[in-house]
């Protein structure tokens, strides 16, 4: 539905905020002079570019007439309502999770109990979605670490929103980012709370493919990247008969674009054998033990806070990994033992690859690390 001038829904939008929304979703200023500024876009069917006009002014009196059209030329080429278009150009700054309850009997407001029931359940989503990106093993025992109770801080509860009642949860993006281009080594750069949430989009996106094939593996052999054991419970509780359906919709800031297999993840629905995937998918994650992984490398750094064969000496190896895997970092921390660090040294002094097995976790600041170290070997040099 196309809005006039005159709707009420354009007294909320920020003339700031439409324009750095039309700027980062690619629409060039290609005219500014004291009235007008021209924006435009991708090409038409006949191969013309796409142009938006807009008063210098947005609050003058004449500019509804061309926020409106911008709108609704906007919310055309989307496919999206105009009503959650504005929300999305007002909080263009953060990611905006969605999360509806389907069938209620009033579209404006549901019970106290299951608002209190789904409000803490999305509480702990974040929060554990925060624990596995410090440490992606299938289970946690409780949400107690800094960066989950910082993430809870950082995350906030937005507006709910027309249609069966819904909330949004909404995470704005820090100002220090990296441009897209940029890579930390392979790595591309995502800020912590940007991760939070494309692991729990990503996890959604497994419950899909998982109520589609009727395959809960899915979600298992995922828990490194997706859903914990606690996540998986907390989506589960959300319905107060694990039967009633709610759907899920992701908006990113166009501050930063998601991880490719996110990109264009679509609404999904909740329905009971999304419910059953989940609730089995939790009880093996609860009981399985992280995977371990082998990586090879060369030792990069080597970092001592005393004498290297002291009792109680911390062992820092920086090792920058040479697998040809591209789902792995570049680098990786790992304390050793006083033998294996002894072995690390004359490793880096004869610049030979060492290969170690053990458990990958990521901390603070991207930084990835081998913990619960199973073996470490330097190999020989070839004649």
């Amino acid at each position: 539905m196309d809005l006039n001038p005159d709707n009420k829904l354009l007294q909320d939008i920020k003339p700031k905020s439409l324009v750095e929304y039309l700027e980062l979703n690619g629409w060039k200023l290609s005219t500014s002079n004291n009235k007008w500024r021209v924006f435009k876009g991708a090409n038409d069917y006949y191969g013309n570019p796409l142009e938006i006009v807009l008063p210098q002014n947005l609050s003058s009196p004449d500019a509804r007439l061309y926020i409106s059209n911008t709108i609704n030329m906007l919310s055309s080429l989307k496919q999206i309502e105009p009503e959650l278009l504005i929300h999305n150009i007002n909080y263009y700054e953060r990611d905006i999770l969605r999360i509806r309850n389907i069938e209620t009997r009033n579209a404006s407001s549901i019970s106290l109990s299951l608002a209190s029931q789904q409000v803490p359940q999305l509480k702990n989503l974040i929060s554990y979605s925060a624990c596995s990106e410090i440490d992606p093993i299938p289970s946690h025992t409780n949400a107690k670490k800094p960066l989950a109770k910082q993430m809870v801080k950082h995350y906030q509860f937005g507006h709910t929103f027309r249609g069966s009642f819904g909330y949004t949860v909404e995470s704005p993006i820090s100002e220090n980012l990296l441009s897209d281009n940029e890579m930390v080594g392979r790595t591309r750069f995502l800020p912590i709370e940007r991760r939070v949430m494309e692991r729990i989009v990503r996890g959604l996106s497994y419950v899909k493919q998982a109520t589609e094939t009727r395959n809960s593996n899915i979600i298992i052999d995922n828990y490194g990247k997706g859903l914990n054991a606690n996540m998986c419970l907390s989506l589960l509780n959300l319905s107060p008969d694990q039967n009633s359906p709610i759907e899920f919709s992701i908006t990113w800031s166009p501050k930063i674009a998601p991880s490719k297999d996110i990109s264009d993840q679509e609404s999904f629905v909740f329905n009971e054998s999304s419910y059953i995937q989940l609730e089995y998918a939790a009880t093996i994650l609860d009981k399985l033990e992280p995977k371990e992984i082998t990586i090879r490398g060369l030792v990069k750094e080597l970092k001592t806070d005393d004498n290297p064969i002291g009792l109680d000496t911390s062992r820092a190896v920086v090792i920058n990994i040479t697998n040809e895997n591209d789902t792995l970092p570049s680098k990786v921390t790992v304390l050793l033992n006083a033998e294996d660090y002894q072995a690390a040294i004359s490793a880096h002094k004869e610049w030979l690859p060492v290969i170690i097995t053990g458990i990958l976790q990521r901390g603070h600041g991207n930084k990835w690390h081998i913990n619960k170290y199973s073996s470490f070997n330097v190999t020989p040099r070839l004649l």
